[in-house]
């Protein structure tokens, strides 16, 4: 058995090993992540993803690509793939991404009375998929999920919009937070 010294040379490296590389994963948490909008040349495209033919796609999330409040089942595609493609599917924040950190909550009464019947979501697409029918199942993979570099969540006021949410009367002025 080693003695006890050494022992307690090898458990005081070990602590200030584990300290230091907690305090690097913190420092390394605490950097945003920042993503970027695709550059023009990589928007919409196409590149052979295996031999079999497969392709690769990018779906960016621009005004003509998403609908904001609802996915319309009469939308025509905004991209066309084959079985075994793969797609990267950009998304936008709430309201076209109107919403950001540090938007009022009297500035997102406004974006909703600008879309009445519409929720706050913004979705991309549709894709359509050559081949496939209404009513036909289809496996989608998700390869990878790449946050934002913030989060909202927020409740419309109760008192203008007691018929939205399950929360309206707890919440009569609304809140937000990023």
């Amino acid at each position: 058995m080693p003695p006890l010294k050494t022992n307690k040379r090898i458990v005081a490296a070990l602590t200030v090993a584990g300290v230091l590389l907690a305090a690097g994963l913190y420092a390394l948490a605490q950097q945003p992540y920042q993503l970027t909008p695709l550059e023009e040349s990589k928007r919409d495209r196409a590149v052979s993803a295996s031999a079999s033919g497969a392709k690769y796609y990018v779906l960016p999330a621009t005004l003509d690509t998403t609908q904001w409040g609802w996915l319309d089942p009469k939308e025509p595609p905004k991209l066309v793939v084959n079985s075994g493609d793969t797609v990267a599917i950009e998304t936008m924040m709430h309201a076209h991404n109107a919403i950001q950190p540090g938007t009022t909550m009297d500035d997102i009464v406004k974006l909703r009375l600008a879309n009445p019947g519409g929720g706050p979501h913004s979705v991309t697409g549709p894709i359509y998929v050559t081949g496939a029918e209404p009513g036909d199942v289809l496996e989608i993979r998700i390869k990878k999920i790449v946050p934002k570099a913030f989060g909202t969540n927020f409740h419309l006021p109760g008192s203008q919009f007691p018929a939205v949410g399950q929360l309206a009367p707890e919440f009569p002025q609304g809140f937000v937070r990023y």
